[in-house]
């Protein structure tokens, strides 16, 4: 299991033939992991009867006729492609340049490290001091987890497909398999939802029977939840068991992800892979589409709360809260929220991030740019999102009194 990564960088300039220390460069490091299951992440290929790729080791790559003009046959005995091993290796990570972050790459038995070094001046550098990166023994050999819809548990396409912005009832199946020994097995399971999720209920065991779950086992988290089993999961006992949670889908694809961890260990948490945790379920993944009524639809309805501001410092109503919903988008978008008089004019820029698909909101105090309170009357507060497919704007009025 890979835990959190740890690295520690100093900035220098160069002046003269000294290396003096230049905390203010504009320079930069970011590192991230990749895992595999064999000792290289690299793939060589040969080919067989039928013209295709197979994969052959280093060495028996060596010994292949190699192919220089593009008249040499692809067959066998020639040498093809040389390509990353996606089959025995993971992707890379996202890059990180905050140390102490946990990459999510799934366990492996080998890991590989990319330290990317940016400067915008040519004198001025970064160095990476130190590099730590945490690691425990599995937990389980395997841990599997699928998911599905309450109602629609073997969909079509093996496909699991909600209408996004709707708060959904799912059901998650999780499966531990335990190989070598040292696999201490767990007794809590974290759900990463795509928003709030709320959990339902719990059921363990082969077969699949209901088991109480105390208000203290279930700790609420930003996007999702943690249960703390009441009993644990391990080699010669129970290894199955299944969630009921709900949550909202507002991307175009999610991933509830999961992982589990003992309460009191000391060992790190074990990513839930997604594969055939249960034949009860016909998905194999972990992955939720949206579909939503309009095709294309980014932007849903703004809303206003309260609908009349009265920002007189009294403490009632004297904000007013601008909430919207993003639907669709894969990573993230440009938001834009400002107030306008009726004649256009702009009388204040609330916000401008790049925000994921999700619920959000921001408040306005009632106060143009300049920090002065505005006068009663009525004002348009306006929501733009600027996508790669263009820009989608919503109109909501503000009444404004004292």
């Amino acid at each position: 299991n890979i835990g959190q990564v740890f690295f520690s960088v100093s900035k220098w300039r160069r002046q003269d033939k000294e290396l003096v220390p230049a905390p203010q460069a504009p320079a930069s490091a970011a590192v991230a992991v990749k895992t595999g299951l064999d000792d290289t992440p690299i793939a060589y290929f040969s080919y067989n009867d039928l013209q295709l790729p197979i994969e052959v080791t280093e060495k028996e790559y060596s010994r292949l006729k190699p192919r220089i003009f593009p008249w040499d046959p692809p067959t066998v005995g020639w040498r093809g492609p040389i390509a990353e091993d996606e089959e025995g290796w993971s992707f890379w990570s996202a890059s990180q340049q905050t140390s102490g972050q946990r990459p999510l790459v799934p366990k492996g038995r080998y890991l590989q490290l990319q330290v990317k070094l940016e400067t915008s001046s040519l004198w001025e550098f970064a160095r990476v001091d130190s590099l730590e990166v945490q690691i425990s023994p599995l937990l389980a050999e395997q841990v599997v987890g699928e998911v599905a819809v309450v109602g629609e548990l073997q969909p079509s396409g093996r496909r699991v497909q909600v209408e996004a912005g709707k708060l959904t009832e799912f059901v998650y199946d999780v499966r531990a398999e335990f190989g070598g020994a040292g696999q201490a097995g767990f007794d809590a399971v974290r759900v990463v939802t795509p928003s709030a999720g709320q959990f339902l209920s719990l059921e363990m065991g082969d077969p699949l029977i209901a088991v109480e779950v105390g208000s203290d086992d279930v700790v609420p988290e930003e996007k999702g939840f943690v249960v703390y089993l009441p009993q644990r999961v391990e080699r010669g006992g129970e290894n199955r068991l299944r969630i009921h949670l709900e949550t909202t889908v507002y991307g175009a694809s999610e991933r509830l992800r999961g992982e589990v961890f003992e309460r009191a260990g000391d060992t790190l948490p074990q990513e839930v892979e997604a594969g055939d945790a249960s034949e009860a379920l016909g998905t194999n993944d972990l992955r939720v589409l949206a579909l939503e009524a309009s095709p294309g639809l980014i932007l849903g309805d703004i809303s206003v709360d309260p609908a009349v501001l009265t920002p007189q410092g009294d403490g009632v109503n004297d904000e007013a809260e601008i909430e919207y919903v993003l639907f669709q988008i894969l990573e993230k978008a440009e938001v834009e929220v400002k107030v306008f008089k009726l004649s256009g004019e702009r009388v204040r820029r609330l916000s401008l991030h790049t925000q994921e698909a999700g619920r959000h909101s921001v408040c306005w105090d009632g106060r143009d740019d300049r920090g002065q309170v505005v006068t009663p009357g009525i004002y348009l507060a306006r929501v733009e999102v600027n996508t790669d497919t263009g820009k989608q704007a919503r109109t909501l009025p503000i009444a404004v009194a004292y």
